[in-house]
């Protein structure tokens, strides 16, 4: 029996806890673990499909690598929520495409990023990003239709003189994007 509608999917979502910080060490609490499940709301994607996504990048740097890595995916990342505030100022709707403190592309702050230039797929290398799912899917794609694919820092200059544009992530898979900081 199942309790899903139709065309209803969910996120199942393990959450593991390291228990006690240094501050609370008179009162410990355990390490724990918790599940929990979100429906996944495909039309808040379904519009981008037709129009194209618009992604702002804001004044608020990635993390470097040398600090926290990027590929420990956490809740701990308020460079992120800061980053996501500055840009929904410039466009609510948009998504946020970090930039790391020399300037170059890392990641979407819940997602990977593509651009297309002569035929090549380009993205951000593994250096200061979290390797998603998606992102290895597209490389398998591209290797099995004989797309050349590079990974390598890439500039906002070549985002706006690119010939296409995507983002990827679990929930939406693939999503073309149509504006770049408010530019087509």
């Amino acid at each position: 029996l199942s309790l899903l509608k139709e065309n209803e999917e969910y996120w199942i979502n393990p959450v593991v806890t390291r228990g006690s910080a240094w501050w609370d060490v008179m009162e410990p609490f355990p390490p724990s673990v918790h599940v929990y499940t979100k429906l996944i709301k495909f039309e808040r994607y379904a519009q981008y499909y037709k129009t194209g996504s618009h992604i702002v990048t804001p004044s608020t740097r990635h993390v470097p690598p040398q600090c926290i890595d990027a590929k420990a995916k956490t809740y701990s990342r308020l460079q992120m929520v800061l980053a996501e505030l500055e840009a929904k100022q410039v466009d609510p709707n948009c998504y946020t495409l970090m930039l790391d403190l020399d300037g170059n592309i890392t990641e979407l702050t819940g997602g990977n990023f593509f651009i297309v230039k002569n035929g090549t797929l380009l993205t951000p290398g593994p250096k200061n990003i979290l390797l998603g799912i998606s992102r290895e899917t597209v490389f398998e794609l591209a290797k099995e239709l004989s797309i050349p694919y590079m990974e390598r820092d890439i500039q906002p200059f070549e985002v706006y003189n690119c010939d296409e544009a995507f983002q990827t992530t679990t929930s939406y898979c693939v999503l073309p994007v149509s504006r770049f900081n408010t530019r087509r």
